[in-house]
């Protein structure tokens, strides 16, 4: 079988949550073509290497948020001009990725969350499938336009098949189901397991769990190295990092980070951008503090620490992420400016009331629901 994968190039964690799923996959015998940005698909290729069966598409294929320099702010204004110039773009983009179809012989279209491939391929009548844990909608509401918001939500409506991964938020279930006036919020949760559909009548829906790159033997290289606990930080690669120093030489911790977080001290070791193993940084990690991406926050629900994660409050994907995290007593919530006192967040790190909850990695089970 010939599965396409059409992925977010907006930060780093729509590529990694896919290429465990895009591995099982070549394992079972069939064939992937990527499409992804340029950066995207040199973190695929050195994951993949030589390996047979997967073809690279290079193409920048999202509109994204923009960040203000220096911070995690959103700079809705850019973003709102953004999103209308890559709608104006739609046209153009179905038409390509129809060809890349016929050119590749696809059977089945992968999205995670391109909004101009679901369309593409209701049109060339391959079926699609979605993978969501967000969309763009419920980001985009309130500051950009109501029409291109609702051309979004029309483009998202395409999918064939809906994959909810967990921690899946509300609006984004809500997108594929009409609720009627009669029914309670709660009804949601239990119209997606139980399959009763009110819209869409031949789309499915299935729930797929957390995601993650596989941990490796490094995890116990990386805790050798260390004596001291371990404190994992990662911003992802969506931002420019924080402007302002964090010292944490007093702090009887080691602290593993990489540029976008300016710690001081000589317990501090900067990985590059570019370390393909990240996860294993993860799990060997005492505790962690990372920005709310879904992909970060899989693997450490999978890595089965202790974890805080940074209240963005003009981000409504990070907010209702961190508001279930919270629910489960998963992890805690810290501001930008509580970076100033590190010790203060360890001390809260240390002694939250914390549920370590066990998950397993579902990237099979998904790579299964694609090609039954």
């Amino acid at each position: 079988m010939n599965i396409a994968f059409f992925i977010s190039d907006h930060g780093f964690g729509h590529i990694m949550r896919n290429i465990p799923v895009i591995r099982e996959l070549l394992l079972m015998g069939h064939n992937v073509v990527l499409v992804c940005g340029d950066k995207h698909i040199e973190i695929a290729k050195d994951y993949f290497g030589a390996e047979r069966g997967i073809s690279f598409v290079p193409k920048h294929t999202d509109a994204g948020l923009i960040v203000k320099p220096g911070e995690l702010t959103l700079d809705k204004e850019a973003t709102a001009c953004e999103v209308e110039a890559y709608l104006a773009e739609f046209p153009e983009r179905i038409d390509w990725a129809k060809d890349v179809f016929e050119q590749y012989h696809i059977d089945k279209v992968v999205v995670d969350i391109v909004p101009w491939a679901l369309i593409a391929a209701k049109e060339a009548g391959v079926p699609s499938y979605l993978m969501a844990s967000f969309t763009w909608i419920e980001q985009y509401q309130g500051y950009v336009k109501p029409e291109c918001v609702e051309a979004l939500s029309n483009a998202f409506r395409s999918a064939d098949h809906v994959l909810y991964y967990e921690l899946v938020n509300e609006p984004t279930m809500k997108l594929f189901l009409e609720k009627s006036t009669e029914e309670n919020e709660s009804d949601i949760d239990t119209k997606v397991e139980a399959g009763e559909l009110s819209a869409g009548a031949s789309r499915t829906y299935e729930q797929v769990g957390f995601v993650a790159r596989a941990f490796t033997s490094d995890v116990d290289r990386i805790k050798s190295e260390h004596k001291r606990k371990i404190v994992y930080l990662s911003l992802g690669g969506s931002n420019s990092g924080l402007d302002f120093d964090i010292d944490v030489s007093d702090l009887p911790y080691d602290f593993i980070t990489t540029s976008a977080l300016r710690l001081v001290g000589d317990n501090v070791t900067y990985l590059d951008m570019s370390v393909p193993n990240s996860q294993d940084y993860v799990k060997a990690a005492d505790y962690c503090i990372a920005k709310a991406g879904w992909s970060t926050v899989s693997e450490m629900m999978l890595s089965g620490n202790r974890f805080a994660v940074i209240n963005r409050p003009d981000v409504p994907e990070d907010t209702m992420i961190i508001r279930q995290l919270m629910d489960r007593n998963a992890a805690i919530g810290i501001d930008v400016e509580e970076f100033k006192d590190m010790a203060a967040v360890m001390n809260r790190l240390e002694s939250y009331d914390w549920n370590p909850l066990d998950y397993s990695n579902g990237a099979m089970n998904v790579a299964q629901i694609i090609v039954s």
